[in-house]
């Protein structure tokens, strides 16, 4: 079996390269570190989002709020019986 598995990286020259293992302190403070970096990202994507959901409300008011006042402004106003809407 040796012999297979020589001719096979001879032939395309793909070479493996052992790391050394990392002592399990480094490794622990590494995943604190991610686990933190994580934490930190999920809590700034949720304000975003809470951010977004807030202003998308404030728009829906706005856009009601003009709505609202464009029909006002295009309302004919009826002509009344008074001497002041006889005037008009």
């Amino acid at each position: 079996m040796q012999s297979s598995e020589n001719e096979l990286t001879s032939s395309t020259g793909i070479l493996t390269v052992k790391l050394p293992f990392q002592s399990k302190s480094k490794s622990k403070s590494g995943k604190k570190r991610v686990s933190r970096a994580l934490s930190r990202s999920y809590r700034r994507v949720e304000t975003l989002e809470d951010q977004n959901e807030e202003l998308r409300r404030k728009l829906k008011i706005a856009q009601k709020r003009l709505q609202r006042y464009d029909q006002k402004k295009n309302q004919v106003k009826p002509i009344t019986n008074t001497p002041t809407g006889k005037t008009d």
